[in-house]
């Protein structure tokens, strides 16, 4: 439930970006660069300030260099 609560603020960004280009027809590129360069870094200070750190984040972060390991050796190969 953690992951959910860390995540879904990214998310909720992510939507309002794509409601704001369908109906308003906000500029891609600034958006995209606003929230890539200023908003996500204030929501990861945010999450890390908020919740303690545990084994849990170590085995996420684990999990996904492995699996980028993973996609990267069979990238290689085909």
């Amino acid at each position: 439930m953690e992951l959910v609560l860390i995540i879904l603020p990214v998310f909720i960004i992510f939507f309002i970006g794509f409601i704001g280009q369908k109906f308003i027809g906000f500029d891609i590129k600034s958006i995209s660069t606003a929230a890539l360069y200023l908003m996500s870094p204030f929501l990861a200070f945010r999450t890390f300030y908020t919740n303690a750190l545990t084994m849990e984040y170590f085995y996420i972060v684990l999990f996904c260099l492995i699996l980028a390991f993973i996609l990267l050796i069979i990238t290689w190969v085909t």
